[in-house]
């Protein structure tokens, strides 16, 4: 982690609000917006509401009320136009798991500007893959592979699909690519929970499997800097630190393989936030 990340993640997570602005304004002195890593900028959001919590005035406040503006609107769009997919999935009895920002969003955030997504996510149960293929494709999705429809299900986990207008889903029959062997998945169907999304009663993962999803998804290697899982995990932390079954995550980490990974994880959250 960059100083400046670490800097950024402290203004947005930190509870006192000198030390929130303290970290802000030495992060704001070394950090050009037009230039910001796309990791740190989809967190721009989450820091314009910590800041406007302390201060009506601050720097670049203007520019980042934009930028979290064009998410709230990015958000709703992505939100409205797949909406039609949970419809038809439910109309076709189809079982389904919303995951990652959608089901943050749904429960999580209350504001669905401050947490940027970049498409929907949703597990679908293995055995419905091939019916949930043919009705994305009657419904206008279309894969961006279309190489990977023909994929060996055990060795990936998901497709990414685009609509005519460029909105992207990803279709999960696996929750995360490393853990793709039969039996994988059973522990987050076996625990999920009822949220609403634009309107919709739907599933998503339990605060202890968010958590879990959350560690081992985040800290993987990926081009663009991933940080945004850390407030992602102490978000579902502050707000369901009671509902967590520390027990069920240490579980599934061993049967998941991920001693590492969530090690690391759990390592970062416990010795920085």
């Amino acid at each position: 982690m960059k100083p400046d990340e670490r800097l950024l993640l402290q203004a947005i997570l930190d509870e006192n609000d000198q030390v929130s602005w303290n970290c802000f304004e030495k992060w704001a002195a070394m950090t050009d917006l037009d230039n910001i890593e796309g990791g740190s900028y989809r967190l721009i959001p989450a820091l314009y509401k910590r800041m406007i919590r302390i201060s009506d005035d601050f720097t670049s406040k203007n520019r980042m009320k934009g930028i979290y503006r064009y998410f709230v609107y990015r958000n709703n769009l992505i939100l409205h136009r797949t909406k039609e997919v949970l419809l038809a999935l439910n109309a076709n009895k189809i079982p389904y798991i919303v995951l990652k920002g959608g089901a943050l969003l749904a429960s999580y955030y209350e504001d669905k500007g401050i947490r940027p997504m970049n498409d929907l996510d949703i597990l679908v149960d293995e055995p419905f893959i091939h019916e949930t293929i043919k009705l994305l494709d009657h419904i206008g999705w279309k894969p961006m592979d279309k190489e990977s429809v023909n994929v060996n299900h055990q060795a990936g986990h998901a497709i990414t699909f685009i609509n005519h207008d460029g909105i992207e889903l990803d279709l999960h029959w696996h929750v995360i690519y490393q853990c793709c062997w039969d039996g994988a998945d059973s522990a987050y169907w076996e625990n999920t929970e009822k949220a609403s999304l634009v309107e919709m009663d739907i599933h998503i993962l339990n605060p202890t499997m968010q958590l879990f999803h959350t560690c081992a998804h985040g800290v993987r290697w990926n081009e663009m800097s991933a940080i945004r899982w850390i407030v992602d995990a102490m978000t579902i932390i502050e707000k369901r630190r009671k509902d967590i079954d520390w027990q069920l995550f240490l579980r599934e980490t061993k049967n998941n393989k991920l001693t590492p990974t969530i090690k690391k994880a759990v390592g970062i959250l416990h010795d920085d936030f």
